[in-house]
């Protein structure tokens, strides 16, 4: 199929490929908001509307800096879709470490989503750590001990911060992380929140990494 675009005179220009229409858009000839129409189409609509709509392999990215196949674009790890073409992702599988030291990174980041990956991951690390401290007690000793609640005081916060996003991710609000602080049934309602899947596509708190 044969497209034409209105260049910024609103005079037509083409025909043209999408695959032709991609690199006019990786090269910054045109922008994601420019107005495409196909052969024989009574309407223009903006390309990333077209590009969006076109079905496409998922590309995998794994760090902040990564770029779009398609359009060449910088996208960031978590994004499930590029904002300038439209083309959908899939995260890339990550080790508990490589979660582990995501967790770290968003330190104190209350806001988006968390998978159940990355919040176990991190959960399961952080009692590597603990008990790597514990065999080290009897060597140690006092140093042990103090290296141990030091620790423990440092991820307070993004084990704060991440039950936060995974309650987010499930499609809850983080406030029901104090949920947990009703006796007896609290822990337990909390826990199934947390086990709860990914919400598929984006909600309030962002877009799903798990299910674009």
């Amino acid at each position: 199929m044969n497209y034409y675009y209105l260049d910024a005179t609103n005079t037509p220009q083409g025909p043209f490929s999408l695959e032709q229409l991609k690199a006019l858009l990786a090269q910054n000839v045109i922008t994601p908001q420019t107005l495409v129409a196909a052969s024989g189409a009574a309407t223009w609509i903006p390309i990333i509307q077209i590009l969006a709509s076109t079905p496409t392999p998922a590309a995998r990215f794994s760090a902040n800096g990564s770029y779009c196949p398609d359009c060449k674009r910088p996208v960031d790890f978590g994004c499930s879709r590029c904002a300038a073409c439209g083309r959908l992702f899939l995260p890339q599988k990550r080790s508990p470490f490589g979660y582990f030291a995501q967790c770290i990174s968003l330190y104190a980041t209350f806001s988006g989503r968390a998978t159940r990956a990355e919040y176990w991951s991190f959960y399961l690390v952080s009692c590597l750590i603990s008990l790597i401290g514990l065999c080290l007690l009897p060597v140690l000793q006092g140093a042990a001990i103090v290296l141990l609640i030091l620790i423990g005081i440092a991820l307070i916060v993004p084990s704060f911060a991440v039950t936060w996003r995974r309650l987010h991710d499930a499609g809850y609000s983080g406030a029901c992380y104090f949920l947990g602080c009703i006796p007896f049934v609290g822990g337990i309602i909390l826990l199934v929140l947390l086990l709860m899947d990914s919400k598929p596509g984006s909600n309030q708190y962002g877009p799903a990494t798990k299910y674009p």
